[in-house]
């Protein structure tokens, strides 16, 4: 009987003390409930923080990065400027289109000599010019404006006659032939007409680097004392 009696005062203590046990835990609980609230609350401010501050370190690395180039800027338009310098002083510009000659073979690596002409730019709106090599025996009777009278081996005489120019330049000085080394003066002459007509009208065209036949009509006579000379008739006082 004492026995149960104690086990009855055991319990009611036990209930008596359930209250003040429920409300500790239920606090406690509570706090914790507080505590992550809070946390939570937190973490969007930390979390904006975050944001704001990779946004500045980012602008701060792309202003340094724009800085830096800005500071290279002026030492690669100066390269800029050097090459395209090298550019131009590689390029060969003529100041006319046309048809570009070159009468010698250039290869790749060849070394120029200063002032040598290794092309001509032949103009679309300008006339052919004939290049004639005088011995030095026949140039004394050669003057500018002389008439020429042109004939082609790609256009036989006899078919297609010869063409009319005139002498319109005269070198200095001679120079020799490397084969055969004969002296000569080379003349330039001009070409009235650039096709040559045969008897039956076809014309043909003349072409760059043609090779003609020329004859300078140096002086004029009448064909009667032509022939007059000939038979050892002197016409000088005619």
């Amino acid at each position: 009987m004492a026995s149960i009696r104690s086990q009855i005062a055991s319990a009611k203590s036990s209930l008596s003390l359930l209250p003040s046990t429920f409300n500790s835990t239920l606090a406690s609980s509570l706090d914790q409930l507080e505590e992550q609230k809070d946390s939570l609350n937190a973490e969007p401010q930390k979390a904006a923080l975050e944001a704001e501050s990779n946004k500045w370190q980012f602008l701060s690395t792309v202003e340094n990065a724009i800085s830096e180039d800005r500071r290279k800027l002026p030492s690669l338009n100066g390269q800029i400027s050097l090459l395209q310098k090298e550019i131009s002083e590689g390029e060969l510009k003529a100041s006319t289109s046309g048809t570009l000659y070159i009468p010698s073979d250039i290869e790749v690596g060849m070394v120029l000599s200063a002032g040598q002409q290794i092309a001509q730019v032949i103009s679309d709106s300008q006339s052919f010019e004939i290049k004639l090599a005088i011995p030095n025996d026949k140039i004394g009777n050669v003057k500018l404006e002389d008439g020429v009278k042109y004939s082609f081996p790609a256009f036989p005489y006899a078919q297609y006659g010869f063409l009319n120019g005139k002498i319109t330049q005269i070198d200095v000085t001679s120079a020799t032939d490397e084969e055969t080394g004969q002296s000569y003066y080379q003349v330039t002459g001009s070409l009235d007409e650039s096709t040559i007509s045969n008897f039956q009208g076809q014309k043909g065209d003349i072409k760059l680097g043609m090779a003609c036949q020329a004859k300078i009509v140096s002086q004029k006579e009448k064909m009667l004392y032509f022939i007059l000379n000939k038979m050892g008739i002197d016409t000088s006082m005619w």
